[in-house]
């Protein structure tokens, strides 16, 4: 099979024991044993157009395909005349076909192949439910009282397969296959407020989010893979805008926040490898 055109001067075969007869490389036979040399082919492309068939460059890919289909819905209930209630669900198909592509660098043959496939499918029903409170206050102009909960998904996936090392045959770097998904647990409380007659607007709200599977990037052998970690978040924000006088503006914003993963879960940040704290 003939996998590369010859180009003098670009990749023009001299050190080729075998070629074939239309001057191209072909890739290693695996039962021809050792007795045959073969090229490493030379991407004869300019950096901005390579075509992914010359290992004189570190290739580093993560192709797959997502089918994603969903439905969902919302309804709306006032239960009383200032007190409303709305209410949604979301049903979510995912289907992930990844094709795996270990990054390779001056290794025999021609291209990047895959070592397999791998399909993946998800179904998952997630909502939300929120209800609002519109009080009438003497000291306030518009008032909003509200709390929600929602349950959030994201899909998993595969992670790039380890590097080919030629150097090393036997201690091929291994990365984890695939990452989970990641679920979310949203709960949120708060208040708006309109005062002194639009001059004033006041608003604060508490939040916690319970992560399962919370997705991290890390880098590893040169690219970059997906693990999962349990993690919650937490906080407080207020924010406020005051004008005095039309065209006078003063705005204030604060917030706290508190982030954290649960015991016993941790990973090396490999770009600070100093780091004692070995967090993700």
């Amino acid at each position: 099979i003939t996998r590369a055109p010859w180009q003098p001067g670009v990749s023009d075969n001299h050190e080729c024991l075998e070629r074939s007869a239309r001057g191209g490389f072909e890739y290693p036979d695996p039962t021809a044993g050792s007795t045959i040399s073969t090229c490493i082919y030379i991407d004869p492309n300019p950096i901005a157009n390579l075509n992914n068939e010359g290992h004189n460059y570190f290739l580093s890919q993560n192709p797959y395909v997502l089918n994603s289909y969903a439905g969902f819905g919302e309804a709306y209930y006032n239960i009383t005349k200032d007190v409303k209630l709305t209410a949604g669900l979301r049903w979510t198909e995912d289907r992930k076909h990844f094709v795996l592509l270990p990054s390779q660098l001056a290794v025999d043959g021609w291209g990047y192949p895959s070592i397999g496939t791998l399909e993946q499918q998800w179904d998952q029903l997630t909502g939300r439910a929120v209800i609002n409170w519109t009080p009438k206050l003497d000291f306030t102009d518009q008032t909003l009282v509200y709390g929600s909960f929602a349950h959030g998904y994201k899909a998993g996936g595969a992670n790039p397969p380890g590097a080919v090392l030629l150097e090393d045959a036997a201690h091929q770097p291994v990365h984890p296959l695939t990452f989970d998904p990641e679920f979310v647990n949203a709960f949120e409380v708060g208040t708006k407020n309109t005062l002194l007659d639009g001059a004033l607007t006041l608003n604060a709200n508490g939040f916690y989010y319970d992560y399962r599977g919370y997705r991290i990037s890390e880098i590893v052998d040169r690219t970059s893979i997906n693990l999962n970690f349990d993690a919650h978040v937490k906080g407080a924000e207020l924010e406020a805008t005051w004008e005095p006088v039309p065209g006078l503006r003063f705005n204030f914003g604060g917030g706290y926040e508190d982030t954290r993963i649960n015991n016993g879960e941790k990973a090396v940040d490999l770009m600070d490898r100093t780091d004692s704290a070995n967090h993700p």
